[in-house]
C-alpha cells in the first residue's frame, strides 16, 4: 500500500494499529502529514488531509459574497444568453454558437470571472462587451464599455460614413444635432450623408424628401 495515492494523499507508511483499525501515515499534496484509517482511504471517505473541505469552503464562502452584486447579474446574464433556450435572446447568442469559455463555467466560475473583471477595468455601470462579436465569451475576447460604447457595437447597429470615418448612425445624428429618425430618413430618401447632417429642419422638410 505505500507508495498508494488516495486523492491529494499519498501513503509513506503504517504508522500503528488500535484493535482491528490499521492506521497509514500519508502525506498530503499541500505538504502535510498525518495519519488516516486504512478503511477510509480505501473506501474513498478521505482524500486530503483537510485542505481541500478549507478551499472548496472558501471558495463557496467569496462566491456567496458576491451574490446579489452587479457582477455577479453581469456573470449570470453571460451564462443564460449562452445556454438557457428558453432565453428571450437566445437565438442570438447560444444558438449562434457564442459560448462561455471553461474558465468562467463550473464550481468557481462567477469567482474567477469577477477576479478578471476587477483586474481588467470594471466599474460600476460598465457592462461587458464582446471585441468580435462572431466569438464568445473569453478574457481575450471581452472588456467594459460604457452602455453607448456597447450599444455601437451590437450586430444590429447601423452606420454611415461621414468625412471618410465609419460611425454609428446615432453618433453622426448626435454630431449635427438633429433627431436619429430624421437623419435615418434623410439618408434612406437619397441625400447625400453631408446634406441630410447638415440642412436644417423646417416645415418643407416632408416634401424635399419625395
Amino acid at each position: 500500500m505505500v507508495g498508494e495515492r488516495f486523492g491529494r494523499l499519498v501513503v509513506i507508511g503504517m504508522k500503528s494499529s488500535s484493535g482491528k483499525r490499521l492506521y497509514m501515515d500519508v502525506r498530503c499534496d499541500c505538504g502535510t502529514s498525518k495519519a488516516i484509517r486504512r478503511d477510509h482511504l480505501r473506501a474513498g471517505k478521505i482524500n486530503s488531509c483537510g485542505c481541500l473541505q478549507r478551499e472548496s469552503t472558501g471558495n463557496r464562502r467569496r462566491t456567496h459574497g458576491r451574490s446579489g452584486t452587479h457582477l455577479a447579474w453581469v456573470y449570470s446574464n453571460i451564462i443564460q444568453r449562452c445556454t438557457n433556450r428558453a432565453r428571450h435572446d437566445f437565438a442570438r447568442y447560444g444558438g449562434k454558437g457564442i459560448g462561455v469559455c471553461d474558465e468562467w463555467l463550473g464550481d468557481g466560475g462567477l469567482e474567477r470571472f469577477a477576479t478578471w473583471a476587477l483586474s481588467n477595468g470594471y466599474e460600476n455601470g460598465l457592462q461587458i462587451d464582446r471585441k468580435d462579436n462572431s466569438l464568445g465569451y473569453s478574457q481575450d475576447n471581452c472588456h467594459f464599455v460604457t452602455p453607448t460604447e456597447n450599444n455601437n457595437n451590437r450586430e444590429i447597429t447601423r452606420f454611415v460614413v461621414v468625412a471618410g470615418v465609419k460611425m454609428p448612425l446615432a453618433d453622426a445624428a448626435r454630431n449635427a444635432g438633429i433627431n436619429i429618425n430624421t437623419l435615418a430618413k434623410r439618408i434612406d430618401s437619397g441625400w447625400p450623408i453631408d446634406r441630410a447632417m447638415s440642412e436644417p429642419i423646417n416645415e418643407n422638410f416632408s416634401r424635399r424628401l419625395k
